[in-house]
């Protein structure tokens, strides 16, 4: 497998996983989620990746990054903080997470004019997806307030999912995707 060498591909893959320890948060697992974000990097992908994205981890503290990888950071800085603009802050890191079910796409949708209102059906639990279980939204009030044992499962089957991709080709997982 080739050496994700070039600062695109460096900066897809960290774009991509660069929260993903706020998904593993969820399923209980402790710690700063850009921490995890860059344990699981380095316990779930190929050497190949992980030597290109050690500034992960440092996507909320990009003062201790000065190396070739301090120009990429900044990129991911600035986009993480314009696409989390919307989002309510959470106390993730003292196990708020796990208690936060997902907010359906569906709930910013307004129908002649009207908006769903705050209590209203627009919050799921966490599940693996099956054709055969819809996950229809629920009132938050409706939802236990302890979610790990569903983020637990997600966490598990993507888990498993990842480790089938193994050590595959890393352009190969971008294949379809354009960034000109």
């Amino acid at each position: 497998m080739q050496e994700i060498s070039s600062e695109k591909m460096k900066l897809r893959f960290a774009s991509l996983l660069h929260d993903i320890g706020k998904f593993w948060q969820g399923a209980g697992e402790k710690g700063k989620h850009e921490k995890l974000s860059n344990r699981f990097i380095q316990q779930f992908l190929p050497q190949e990746i992980q030597e290109g994205l050690s500034f992960v981890g440092g996507h909320h503290d990009p003062s201790q990054y000065m190396e070739k990888e301090y120009k990429l950071l900044k990129i991911l800085v600035v986009a993480d903080w314009l696409s989390s603009g919307e989002r309510i802050k959470i106390e993730e890191d003292e196990g708020k997470r796990k208690e936060m079910p997902l907010l359906s796409i569906f709930s910013e949708i307004e129908l002649n004019g009207k908006k769903l209102e705050k209590g209203q059906y627009k919050h799921i639990i966490p599940s693996v997806y099956s054709l055969y279980k819809i996950a229809y939204p629920k009132k938050r009030e409706e939802i236990s307030k302890d979610l790990s044992s569903s983020y637990k499962a997600v966490w598990e089957s993507f888990i498993g999912e990842i480790k089938k991709i193994g050590n595959k080709n890393v352009k190969l997982v971008f294949r379809r995707i354009s960034f000109r």
